[in-house]
């Protein structure tokens, strides 16, 4: 349910980067083929994108919910040490009403797959996604049962 975490956050390796680039075009109805696939989506790169949830509702409920995302960086299962992008980039997300309308920032963050590695050096492998906010940080977990959908 939007709100209860403030944040979404969509994490892509290089493989799963090239899949949402082809599903994208799709839904724009794009055509996109293996001579689409550029080198820079195959970079061994790990890509994740953070927007605020959004409000149910414009207003002041709903709004509470949301927060601007300024950053994003990774994070050992100790959260001891912490990886910086390589690149952070800004968006923004509007929502939109008949009275209202409200922009948040959103934040898309490149990682070197060797960085991420680094942190997952521990037994299970899990480490932290963590989102810098108006709100403060925070750590989403990426588990060992979610590697399957990544790695």
């Amino acid at each position: 349910m939007p709100g209860e975490s403030g944040y979404t956050v969509r994490i892509f390796t290089p493989l799963k980067w090239i899949e949402f680039q082809a599903a994208d075009a799709k839904k724009e109805l794009k055509p996109f083929s293996l001579a689409d696939v550029t080198p820079e989506m195959r970079e061994p790169l790990l890509r994740v994108l953070a927007e605020p949830s959004r409000p149910a509702y414009i207003n002041g409920t709903g709004i509470a919910g949301a927060s601007n995302v300024h950053r994003v960086v990774l994070a050992d299962k100790d959260k001891g040490n912490v990886v910086q992008p390589l690149t952070n980039q800004q968006g923004a997300v509007e929502d939109n009403s008949a009275l209202r309308s409200i922009t948040y920032s959103s934040a898309f963050a490149t990682f070197p797959m060797s960085a991420v590695d680094g942190i997952r050096g521990d037994d299970n492998g899990e480490f932290f996604v963590v989102v810098v906010g108006d709100k403060g940080n925070k750590y989403f977990k990426v588990k060992t049962r979610m590697f399957k959908l990544l790695f």
